[in-house]
């Protein structure tokens, strides 16, 4: 049998690491249309599978791990992180990686997409302010405008 235990550690540390960045409550990777009513009556677990891209069978499997050591060790980690780390072999190992990689992407996506705009808004608002204001910044901003570079012969 394949060994996943220093595979399951490296997954661990990586979503730690994420975890830290954007907590899974704030942010879902799907969204449910409620104008159709084949969606308004699923039950919350149903509802809970199809936000996390899961089976129904994978969702309650992850409920049932978080029953036991895991719903104290993985507070912070969404489902298919956690349903991962506890991957029995390398095939599902892989299909709740793939799962996690996409949600990232289309998270990272939205962020990088509101970045974009709140920059565009920046320029528009502020053209001639630096968004980040450090020393650096100030440094250079006092030496330009107000005393000219001294050269030493």
């Amino acid at each position: 049998m394949l060994n996943l235990k220093p595979l399951r550690l490296v997954i661990l540390m990586a979503s730690l690491s994420i975890a830290a960045v954007a907590v899974a409550d704030d942010w879902l990777p799907v969204s449910i249309d409620h104008s159709h009513p084949e969606t308004t009556n699923l039950t919350a677990e149903q509802t809970a599978a199809t936000v996390w891209q899961l089976t129904e069978e994978e969702y309650q499997h992850y409920e049932s791990l978080m029953q036991g050591m895991s719903g104290r060790w993985y507070v912070d980690l969404n489902p298919p992180e956690v349903l991962g780390i506890n991957a029995l072999d390398e095939q599902t190992l892989d299909h709740f990686a793939q799962i996690v990689a996409r949600q990232r992407y289309e998270r990272i996506s939205r962020e990088l997409k509101f970045q974009q705009a709140v920059n565009k808004a920046w320029r528009a608002l502020y053209p001639n302010l630096p968004a980040v204001k450090s020393p650096a910044t100030t440094l250079i901003a006092t030496t330009t405008t107000t005393q000219p570079r001294q050269t030493t012969p």
